[in-house]
């Protein structure tokens, strides 16, 4: 999660980096715009061994939680 939470405040240049947490929503409460998303989608892909689905749809995703179990369960499905 924290490892998340760096890229976020990284990509976005938060002023208040505390807006970052589990139960942000990343539109209403981060404003990340589609362009940000894929550009967060991309830096998650390259700090974290794994690669989301083509069919991954990012309007699925609403809070910073919902990323960090996405990329959990991505990690431990790989492991297997």
């Amino acid at each position: 999660m924290e490892k998340l939470q760096l890229i976020l405040r990284d990509l976005l240049k938060l002023e208040h980096p505390s807006l970052v947490t589990e139960e942000a929503s990343l539109v209403e409460d981060l404003a990340i715009s589609s362009l940000a998303m894929i550009d967060f989608v991309v830096s998650l892909e390259e700090h974290f061994p794994v690669l989301l689905p083509s069919a991954f749809d990012p309007t699925q995703i609403h809070t910073v939680g919902d990323m960090a179990d996405l990329i959990l369960a991505l990690v431990q499905q790989k492991r297997f």
